[in-house]
């Protein structure tokens, strides 16, 4: 009886051994805020740059913006950790695969001076802005911060805004092939283009001229810039023109249209006026190509 009741009482006093508790199955985390978040944070960061891009109060010079645009852009899409002082001289200030920043300090110099514009503009005019963008010394990748109060007693203002016009650069159109007769059409119907263009609403319109080969300033403070360009070909009596819409940031081709016409030598102005009005209407008409571009 005595050893039975030792064994019992050692049973009680020794560690009990438990089986490892299987772990609950891992319910996969949510990230649909995460990702509705990151879209409406960079959304408010590119309208915060705009802002500042168009405010008086920024006095940074043309490469400094373009600087700061690139910068921000490259964190935006995730590649922050490729912004060094060499691919902001080669993509920003056009330098040669062979730049040695030791030897020459432009990158360094320009950021010291964007920061200096950045600090201007939000002692001035972006006091009361709510998102800030900043450029910390020590690298060029910027900074992105939203304040929830002003301490310094006023309003916090957003920076969404109405989105200016798109500009539409019009370049002559070129002919193909030898034809006597489509090389008569093609230099009046680029500027027969910009003057029905001009009568739409909601649309700049500007000319890049040939002979100089001009190029046209980049559109700036949010303006969507596009290229309208064409070509005129003949076969017979059988006139075609192609009208192309590109992306003037990178010449992505964003929109293609034939107009087919029965070619007469009799009244060229007739068919360039309507040749133009056609091509107008389908480019920036209520159904057209720009309104099925422009974000809404």
């Amino acid at each position: 009886m005595t050893s039975t009741t030792s064994r019992i009482e050692a049973l009680a006093i020794a560690p009990q051994v438990r089986a490892p508790a299987v772990p609950a199955p891992e319910t996969p985390p949510d990230r649909t805020a995460d990702a509705a978040r990151t879209i409406w944070d960079a959304a408010r960061v590119l309208a915060q740059l705009e802002r500042i891009l168009c405010s008086e109060a920024f006095d940074a010079s043309a490469r400094n913006r373009a600087f700061l645009r690139y910068v921000v852009n490259e964190t935006l899409a995730g590649r922050a950790d490729h912004i060094k002082g060499y691919t902001v001289a080669q993509e920003v200030f056009q330098r040669d695969a062979d730049f040695d920043p030791q030897l020459d300090p432009v990158v360094r110099i320009e950021a010291s001076r964007l920061r200096r514009s950045l600090e201007r503009y939000y002692l001035t005019a972006g006091r009361h802005d709510r998102l800030f963008i900043d450029l910390p010394k020590g690298g060029y990748v910027p900074k992105f911060e939203q304040h929830e109060t002003d301490t310094a007693g006023g309003t916090w203002r957003d920076a969404a805004a109405p989105a200016p016009h798109p500009v539409l650069v019009v370049r002559p159109f070129e002919t193909l092939g030898a034809a006597p007769e489509a090389k008569q059409i093609a230099p009046g119907l680029a500027d027969e283009l910009i003057g029905r263009l001009a009568h739409y609403d909601g649309v700049t319109v500007v000319a890049e001229s040939s002979a100089a080969n001009a190029l046209v300033p980049t559109p700036r403070c949010g303006a969507i810039g596009y290229v309208l360009q064409g070509t005129t070909r003949r076969s017979g009596r059988r006139l075609r023109i192609s009208a192309q819409l590109l992306d003037y940031a990178d010449g992505r081709y964003l929109w293609v249209r034939t107009f087919d016409r029965v070619a007469s030598t009799k009244d060229l102005w007739a068919l360039q006026e309507d040749l133009a009005g056609s091509i107008a209407n389908a480019v920036a008409g209520p159904d057209g190509a720009l309104a099925t571009l422009r974000p809404r």
